[in-house]
């Protein structure tokens, strides 16, 4: 078996869409067991960290208020994507047509910035799959979000490595079956994993090492395959649901294989994330995750605070974001885990998602042992609507945990839904006045997160919504007939529905979410230090390049200029004010809405200041493939400048070298302009790191050689150096 540019014949990945300001979990747990059950055949990339922008796709509300499903629902563009995709066509990008446009419109959505969003796609991961020779086995991870980028995604790798076997898993497919039957009879998706996927995908890749490409013979538990390999006809068959794991016994997360240098959260917080349990105690209407887990399973709490030092040790956490459905799901074992914490002296911070149950002692106990944020699903605080919900709270609880959190200083973020079937306009607004009075009594620690209301398929309310007072509508046929070959698929798909506490309602409820609870109390940036990583939604028309101030003392002249090249990957330079201006003004002269790559005098405008730098930022496929983290470096590891910095010198004095990330909005770092010559001498090649010191300490006699290693290590933890 040939192995690629990675080193391994087996790839893990994420397509972009959600930000990613912290590693991901799911990646880091299968990574996790894969290692520990033998099975270091794959390595993993984020492609969402080398395409930091976004362009919506999809609405859950329309134009006029209408409510959408969230099953398929893209369901025009994906017919088109998976119709080129079939015959054969050079790009499965759809061409903007009335249909296009009219899809677009309805959701509130810009046609020209989501057709020029997904030709940027198709381009930048053309480019990628290309730094990947021989690669075998890839494995998305899906969420509702990134299943058009997936799709297309997995489309331009079978165009470039045909044999490639191409396994989705994650929340989407499992949830939406109907998203799994689509990639797998379009042959897209040899294998769809549902639900927890670690041992399946470990038996998955078993066989496949065993089978070759031709892999299906063996019936794997949780698995779907192409009904063409499985006896009977249909769109493939479920092989019956999977054991699930004992997370008593379960490895800490791996992040080995993972570039840490690209997420914020690692680095200025060392935030990694981390789960106590899986699952969920209860089962809301409304919510699909706990359908997903399928049952509560906690681990010791001995065991996460090992597990927890471990990861200290070896990533130098300082901050967990908890993955948990609920972290306070059995009271006892969250009391047993903070009371851990301390007793060992594990020094974190950490905050997740929380039941609105929560007592005074406990709160307290839990800030002690480092609590910082906690996410309460409150949701209402009316009995009758939480009644519906099958919330297994009360109004009155649920102020009183917020009470216990806020008096113990562990500021809370409260969910609320807006368009709950059922719900009523008097029990919302005695919702919003409730949580306005606890913003008034507890000024900065009290925010609120709106979640409106959207039927998805594992939902316990979508198998009965007309009890709910919903009437589903299925899409028309006019959509169905873009591809008739999934009409059997499609037939069934709902696009929205109307009824009860929407279309109107739910628009007016959003609207007084926004105008009176929004404009209470502003959470501190002190009391908040950790933020939520968000990608960016770029302007297609107007911000083909973005320009950002830099901020801080002698720091006024200079900015990030940041740009979408043709090809799909990220430029970004720091320039001056001055030279900011002159691609100002070329740019004034490029036709609207054209890149500005595709012209001569901005390409070479743009590369004669790059080459003023130590490190030019460019986040390419060919610079970024190989990268991952390695805990500490040692003499024979392999080194590269990380792609996600620029680097220059703008001044001679001791701090003149200006470091800035791609992923940061404006902040930027200073220190000593010799490491620049370091830097840009592993911009373009890696060396090994023992040749790195050899030659620093050549070219700078005055230097020791532990200087020298003591400065390259700082280098690498804070994310400037990566290890291929």
């Amino acid at each position: 078996m040939s192995v690629p540019s990675t080193g391994k014949p087996a790839l893990l990945c994420i397509t972009p869409y959600f930000g990613n300001s912290v590693p991901p979990a799911g990646a880091a747990a299968l990574l996790s067991h894969l290692h520990e059950n033998g099975c270091t055949d794959f390595a993993f990339t984020d492609f969402r960290t080398w395409l930091p922008y976004r362009c919506q796709t999809f609405s859950e509300m329309g134009a006029f208020a209408e409510t959408f499903v969230l099953d398929v629902p893209e369901l025009p563009i994906v017919l088109k994507i998976l119709r080129a995709f079939r015959e054969g066509k050079s790009s499965v990008v759809p061409e903007r047509d009335a249909a296009f446009d009219n899809y677009c419109m309805f959701r509130l959505l810009n046609p020209k910035y989501v057709h020029q969003y997904l030709v940027t796609l198709e381009r930048f991961f053309e480019g990628a799959w290309q730094q990947y020779d021989g690669l075998k086995f890839v494995g998305f991870t899906t969420w509702t979000t990134n299943y058009l980028s997936t799709l297309i995604a997995a489309a331009q790798l079978k165009r470039c490595n045909p044999q490639a076997y191409v396994v989705a898993g994650g929340p989407q497919v499992t949830e939406s079956v109907n998203s799994a039957h689509l990639g797998i009879e379009a042959m897209l998706f040899d294998a769809v994993v549902c639900g927890e996927g670690e041992q399946a995908l470990l038996e998955l890749y078993e066989e496949y090492a065993e089978n070759g490409y031709q892999a299906g013979g063996r019936h794997i538990p949780g698995v779907l395959k192409h009904s063409s390999w499985e006896p009977g006809e249909g769109t493939g068959e479920d092989t019956g649901k999977r054991k699930l794991l004992n997370l008593k016994t379960m490895p800490a997360p791996r992040f080995d294989e993972i570039d840490l240098s690209a997420y914020s959260g690692w680095r200025e917080h060392g935030m990694l994330p981390f789960q106590l349990s899986r699952g969920c105690t209860d089962k809301c209407a409304f919510c699909s995750e706990w359908v997903f887990w399928q049952q509560f399973r906690l681990v010791k709490p001995d065991v996460s605070v090992e597990q927890i030092a471990e990861l200290q040790r070896k990533y130098k956490l300082r901050h967990i974001s908890f993955t948990d459905s609920l972290v306070n799901g059995v009271e006892r074992r969250l009391e047993m885990f903070a009371e851990n914490l301390l007793s060992n002296d594990v020094k974190v911070t950490w905050g997740g998602f929380m039941r609105a149950q929560m007592t005074p002692d406990l709160a307290a106990l839990i800030s002690r042992a480092g609590c910082t944020f906690a996410f309460v699903g409150v949701e209402s605080l009316a009995d009758e609507t939480l009644d519906s919900m099958n919330k297994r709270r009360t109004g009155v609880e649920n102020v009183r945990s917020i009470e216990a959190f806020a008096n113990a200083g562990v500021p809370v973020e409260i969910g609320l839904i807006t368009g709950f079937p059922g719900d009523t306009r008097e029990r919302f607004i005695e919702t919003v006045q409730g949580v306005v009075g606890l913003q008034e009594r507890f000024p900065g620690q009290v925010r609120v997160s709106v979640e409106p209301f959207r039927p998805t398929p594992n939902q316990p309310i979508y198998s009965k919504m007309r009890e709910f007072g919903l009437e589903p509508a299925v899409w028309d046929d006019k959509t169905r007939d873009i591809d008739p070959f999934f009409s059997d698929i499609t037939a069934n798909i709902y696009c929205s529905v109307t009824g009860s506490n929407q279309g109107v309602d739910r628009l007016g409820e959003l609207h007084y979410l926004g105008k009176v609870v929004k404009s209470g109390p502003k959470s501190s940036a002190e009391i908040f230090p950790v933020a939520w990583g968000r990608p960016e939604v770029i302007d297609f028309e107007q911000e083909f390049v973005r320009f950002r101030p830099f901020g801080g003392r002698g720091l006024h002249r200079w900015c990030s200029a940041r740009a979408l090249h043709c090809d799909g990957s990220v430029r970004f330079l720091i320039v001056s004010n001055e030279e900011a201006g002159r691609l100002s003004n070329r740019l004034k002269e490029i036709e609207f809405g054209r890149n500005p790559f595709e012209d001569v005098e901005f390409q070479d405008l743009w590369d004669g200041l790059a080459a003023d730098h130590a490190i030019s930022g460019s986040i390419h496929p060919r610079k970024s493939a190989t990268l991952r983290f390695r805990p500490g470096l040692e003499p024979e590891d392999l080194v590269v400048a990380s792609p996600y910095w620029a680097a220059r010198i703008i001044d001679a004095g001791q701090d003149g070298l200006l470091l800035h990330n791609l992923h940061d909005v404006a902040k930027t770092y200073q220190t000593n302009p010799a490491l620049a010559d370091v830097l840009g001498g592993l911009t373009h090649a890696p060396m090994v790191l023992e040749e790195v010191v050899g030659e620093t300490l050549s070219a700078n006699d005055g230097l020791e050689r532990a200087d020298v290693v003591r400065v390259l290590g700082a280098a690498h933890e804070m994310g400037l150096l990566s290890v291929v």
